[in-house]
């Protein structure tokens, strides 16, 4: 959900709470600034504000421009200032919660989001509802508190809103709590609904793709625009690999690499799919490109060594597999390669 369009409907709100009722033209005008995107102009009107009655309404309008301006600790202070002249306005309490947010203070976002959450139902729309319900929840699922992310989900039901968003950190909730039938259930529900939702159709590819369903992992991918995930081939690429067509794995990597060209883990897959047709000369330079851009990926040792195989260049392969590190995920496939390569290939 979009907060900077959500700053536009917690701006109705508060003006009519707030602001019709005061007749201050510096605030009008300020409020007309806002509306029109002005952000720097509305800061500049209402630093001349300090006569103005209506204190809370300058902080709340100027903690929304600096929102809109990414200034997320200007706009934390403005809010709580806001908070601190008039308490009983709701939507700064949500704003200032993901102004904290923003500003990667997750400890104090979550006491101010549990403020917000005890108030939500004197929130003026449901927009800001949602809001407040994905912010606090997307929070608590990277603070690790999943139970609690569930319990907060939740009160969509009691309030009869919804969002595709909802299904999505409900999914990653349920995921990282191994409740893997109810995460796939979870999203299968959300696509009924959001069929067109761009992050659903990628997260159901992704769990299609680990489930070992590449066929309709490619499908889910297609609903996906390349504007909305960027790396769309990269996992086609993959399908396709493990559906052994290479042709249109190799043409798939190939169209991510073209926007993506410094995709070290790109270059892997492509080598690792010349390695499948047999072109193993052409096969090594994607490795080493591999190499250039992070030297850290340590497996792409052992795929370079299938390649030497192939070319029969039997002792650089040997080379390539003993730099496989044991913390590799292919480190016990290049110890039982090794044997092989000694047994069959390098007898004295």
């Amino acid at each position: 959900m979009n907060i900077k369009k959500i700053l536009l409907v917690c701006l109705s709100v508060i003006f009519v709470m707030t602001l019709a009722s005061c007749s201050s033209n510096l605030l009008k005008e300020a409020e007309s600034q806002y509306r029109s995107g002005e952000y720097e102009k509305v800061i500049d009107t209402l630093s001349s504000a300090s006569k103005v009655k209506n204190k809370s309404g300058v902080y709340s309008l100027k903690g929304m421009s600096y929102m809109q301006l990414d200034d997320y600790e200007k706009a934390y202070s403005a809010f709580s200032r806001a908070i601190e002249e008039n308490p009983h306005i709701h939507e700064n309490y949500l704003n200032r919660a993901i102004a904290s947010f923003n500003l990667g203070e997750n400890d104090r976002a979550e006491i101010h989001f549990e403020e917000a959450i005890s108030r939500i139902e004197k929130l003026n729309n449901e927009d800001s509802m949602l809001l407040l319900i994905e912010n606090y929840a997307s929070l608590l699922v990277i603070n690790e508190k999943y139970e609690r992310a569930l319990e907060i989900l939740d009160i969509n039901k009691i309030l009869f809103i919804d969002s595709a968003s909802i299904y999505d950190i409900r999914y990653k909730a349920l995921s990282m709590l191994k409740k893997n039938d109810e995460a796939f259930k979870t999203l299968s529900e959300g696509l009924e609904k959001y069929s067109d939702d761009a992050n659903l159709n990628y997260i159901m590819a992704l769990n299609r793709l680990d489930s070992g369903d590449y066929q309709n992992s490619i499908k889910y991918l297609d609903r996906v625009k390349i504007t909305d995930k960027p790396d769309i081939y990269y996992y086609k690429a993959i399908a396709y690999r493990l559906m052994d067509d290479f042709d249109k794995a190799y043409n798939s990597i190939s169209e991510h690499l073209e926007k993506n060209s410094d995709d070290a883990q790109a270059y892997l897959q492509k080598g690792i799919i010349l390695n499948e047709q047999k072109k193993f000369k052409r096969a090594i330079k994607q490795f080493d490109k591999t190499l250039s851009l992070d030297s850290s990926i340590n497996e792409v040792n052992y795929y370079k060594a299938i390649s030497y195989e192939g070319l029969k260049k039997y002792n650089k392969a040997l080379e390539c597999l003993e730099k496989v590190d044991e913390s590799s995920e292919v480190y016990d496939f290049a110890i039982e390669e090794i044997d092989f390569v000694k047994d069959n290939f390098l007898k004295k």
